[in-house]
């Protein structure tokens, strides 16, 4: 280490030991580690306060290695991916997309007008490619949804995938006859009744297949789409719980009303009609009150008030006749009279005294 750093460093080191997590010490130590060549690969892979995006750009000039440890660790996929292609690391670009399976970095990466596309995607050499299964599967994947005029090349490149699974997903793209040529090519590794068996499959399973991945992967939006294309709520209870934990409750309109239309399931009721308060589509709330379900419509209009979502409350309260909780949600719209008159039906002299109370005060 030069003089300059051994008088540089004691300082961040200092605020470190007296407790610090300012992320500009931590940058400033990283700096200093990367400058000084003093082991900063450990520093980057176990420190966990340091800005990946600052100390990598600082770090690309000097090491463009020590700029990828600090991309992966903050997943900046852009960068990353620039420093492997104008480095040539294409090997570690490949390792970092077979680690983080997003469909999306690969069309990123595999875009047509690429110098590195075909660099990325030749296997002949020993590679992270050459005997990885999944990760052929991906990059066929990619070429049937981005460009679909070379699958059959990308075909021939190719060795280690799932047959079967990439030429259904090929038919569900629209590459039939694509696939039909691919199974040809590929009769060799399959077993002579495949192509019958195949052929038979429907459309659904392998959309079905895709939509759970996709929801696996938290790509909520493909996953919903995919659910749809296939007629498949099969899988509702897990979308519920992934749904509601993300809040997307759009998509979850969109999943439940197919589900709603063939199933009496209570669970499948009650989400959906919270759904659509959470999303402000009252018509369809009406809508669905009106017809025969099974939701536990108490417990939903009691979440919408909690959530001050007082006219989907008293849509709900009222689809029940639960007089005295419309009553209360009532007040909270401003419609005093309603809610005495509201009281007066729920029969509740006591209510109907505090109510007028809480009006007048």
């Amino acid at each position: 280490m030069s003089s300059l750093m051994k008088l540089i460093l004691p300082r961040p080191e200092a605020r470190v030991q007296s407790g610090s997590q300012d992320s500009a010490v931590f940058n400033a130590m990283a700096k200093i580690f990367i400058d000084s060549d003093n082991n900063p690969e450990t520093f980057l892979k176990e420190n966990n306060l340091y800005e990946p995006l600052v100390t990598g750009k600082f770090g690309k000039a000097r090491d463009p290695y020590l700029a990828y440890i600090a991309y992966t660790k903050g997943f900046c996929d852009d960068e990353l991916i620039g420093i492997t292609n104008d480095n040539s690391m294409l090997k570690h670009q490949a390792r970092y997309l077979m680690k983080h399976h997003q469909p999306e970095l690969w069309v990123q990466v595999l875009v047509h007008d690429s110098v590195h596309r075909r660099a990325l995607i030749d296997c002949r050499d020993p590679s992270p490619f050459s005997d990885n299964c999944n990760l052929q599967n991906l990059l066929l994947l990619t070429s049937i949804r981005t460009d679909k005029e070379k699958v059959i090349g990308s075909i021939n490149k190719l060795q280690n995938y799932n047959t079967g699974e990439i030429a259904e997903i090929a038919t569900d793209h629209g590459l039939s006859t694509v696939s039909m040529q691919w199974l040809s090519m590929v009769s060799s590794r399959v077993s002579p009744p495949f192509t019958m068996v195949w052929t038979m499959q429907t459309r659904p399973t392998s959309v079905s297949r895709l939509a759970k991945a996709q929801l696996d992967g938290l790509r909520i939006k493909d996953a919903i789409d995919s659910y749809i294309k296939a007629e498949d709520p099969s899988n509702f209870a897990e979308v519920i719980e992934i749904l509601s934990h993300t809040r997307k409750h759009d998509d979850l309109v969109r999943f439940l009303q197919m589900p709603h239309k063939t199933f009496r399931e209570p669970k499948i009721n009650t989400v959906l009609a919270y759904a659509y308060a959470k999303t402000d589509h009252l018509h369809e709330m009406e809508d669905f009150l009106a017809m025969t379900n099974v939701a536990d419509i108490l417990e939903v209009g009691e979440k919408c008030f909690e959530d001050k979502l007082y006219q989907a409350a008293k849509l709900l309260f009222t689809s029940i006749s639960n007089w005295a909780h419309l009553a209360t949600a009532l007040i909270y719209l401003g419609k005093n009279q309603a809610a005495v008159e509201s009281a007066r039906k729920a029969r509740n002299t006591q209510y109907i005294h505090s109510f007028k109370a809480s009006i007048l005060n």
